[in-house]
């Protein structure tokens, strides 16, 4: 389950869910892991192209794409 992807009324609520889910067995990772253990191999050159793409669509923040709007 991506942490970062999922949210509560509060921090403590947050954590609180976590914890909750985390006694259930649910393994907690965050969106990017999440989305490198999809790629699994970057000698997988065929699928980086479409990797990035959902990488760089998806996430709500990339840092080089924000820095080029920021000049």
């Amino acid at each position: 389950m991506p942490v970062d992807a999922v949210g509560g009324t509060s921090l403590a609520a947050h954590e609180a869910a976590l914890r909750r889910m985390e006694q259930a067995g649910v393994k907690l990772i965050s969106r990017v892991q999440m989305y490198c253990e999809l790629q699994r191999d970057w000698s997988r050159a065929d699928t980086v192209p479409g990797f990035m793409g959902v990488f760089e669509n998806f996430d709500g923040f990339n840092a080089e794409k924000a820095m080029e709007h920021a000049k």
